[in-house]
Parts: structure tokens; sequence; C-alpha cells
């Protein structure tokens, strides 16, 4: 068997392997109930909008070396 098809099988046995323990862990875990407060919940998602900044009118966009902050 070539190196290809080795890593290849290598790589599925990983997969089944982790689908596995994560079926495991789903049966383990699925009579719980998890309870997150509302400020810790709203933690986890981030508003696409709030991920950008809004370009200034009349402002250029920075230069490369502006923006990874090297001087000319």
């Amino acid at each position: 068997m070539d190196k290809s098809k080795e890593g290849k099988r290598e790589v599925n046995e990983d997969l089944v392997e982790l689908k596995l323990k994560a079926e495991q862990l789903n049966q383990r875990f699925s009579p719980w109930v998890f309870v997150v407060s509302k400020w810790n919940g709203e933690s986890f998602v981030t508003e696409p909008q709030e991920l950008v900044e809004k370009k200034s009118e009349g402002k250029e966009a920075p230069s490369k070396s502006e923006r990874s902050g090297k001087k000319s």
C-alpha cells in the first residue's frame, strides 16, 4: 500500500474514532439540562455588524505599512 492510501486510512480511522466518542458523549450528556445566564449567553454571539467598522467619509484606507504598525 502506498503512503497516500495509508495516510487516508489513518485519517478515516481517526474520524470514525472521533465520531464514536462524540456519540458516547452525546448519550452521556443528553439527559442533562444546561442553564446559561442571559449575559453569559449573549457573550457567545457576536452580531456581524459588530465585527467591522464603517468607513469614514473623506478618509482613505490606511496603507499596508500603517496597518502593520511599521514606520516608513
